[in-house]
């Protein structure tokens, strides 16, 4: 990809990349077989719960919950690495200190390789998503010159701050134009830096969806998706923090 994006210090804070697997043999014995092999490396176990919430004639509400057996988290002892498997899908979060994306990648492509060797080389995947999560400040004043979206509403009154508050918004259905297989969402949220109320804390969460027609997929053609998928992640960034540039070089 060059070095049209790169930074040499990046605000990511975690990176999670997630396949939903459609193979005949991806099924709970599986998914049970797969997560005692790893407990040695990823030994915090959570296991699944569905909450069930009744509310009967008299208004009283029950709520009971039910463990997934079909489902788990695994995370090492440190809880910055995260495996998440159920029947419909395998998630890796790495909230380590970002890097690479070579770096995350090859800890993914170690499980990657195992469970493609372990469903027969016949991998069968119909979604990848890939999710950026990015935190930086701002000072309030700097920031129409940094940030192109900005939900917020005016605080300041013949020139005086009179509020702070903490702004939320999503765009849904990002389209890549060269590709309609491919879309995004992004998340952003202001919140006022307790620490110094004239900064605004961001998080900038970029996810990444692609469609895949054909649903076998190798490591090669896992490559060829991720590198598409972050190049239009890296535009969406980079278009939007303006000077990214000259703020995290």
């Amino acid at each position: 990809m060059g070095n049209e994006f790169c930074l040499k210090n990046p605000p990511i804070k975690e990176v999670a990349l997630a396949l939903y697997i459609k193979s005949p043999k991806y099924d709970i014995d599986f998914i049970n077989n797969f997560k005692n092999e790893n407990m040695q490396d990823f030994p915090n176990s959570l296991p699944f719960k569905s909450v069930n919430i009744q509310i009967n004639d008299n208004e009283e509400i029950k709520v009971s919950e039910q463990e997934d057996n079909a489902a788990y988290t695994l995370s090492n002892k440190e809880n910055n690495e995260i495996w998440n498997m159920d029947i419909k899908r395998i998630l890796f979060a790495d909230k380590t200190k970002y890097e690479s994306f070579t770096n995350f990648l090859n800890k993914f492509l170690n499980k990657f390789n195992i469970l493609y060797s372990k469903l027969e080389n016949s991998l069968s995947v119909d979604y990848i998503a890939l999710r950026y999560s990015n935190q930086f400040s701002f000072k309030i004043e700097e920031l129409n010159k940094n940030i192109a979206i900005l939900p917020l509403f005016n605080s300041n009154y013949n020139e005086k701050q009179y509020s702070t508050n903490t702004s939320y918004m999503c765009i849904n259905n990002i389209l890549n134009s060269k590709n309609d297989k491919m879309n995004a969402r992004v998340n952003t949220a202001f919140v006022v830096n307790e620490v110094n109320a004239i900064e605004l804390l961001i998080n900038l969460d970029i996810e990444v969806g692609y469609i895949i027609q054909n649903n076998q997929i190798t490591k090669e053609q896992l490559d060829n998706y991720l590198i598409e998928m972050r190049e239009f992640k890296n535009k969406i960034f980079f278009s939007n923090v303006l000077r990214a540039k000259e703020v995290f070089n």
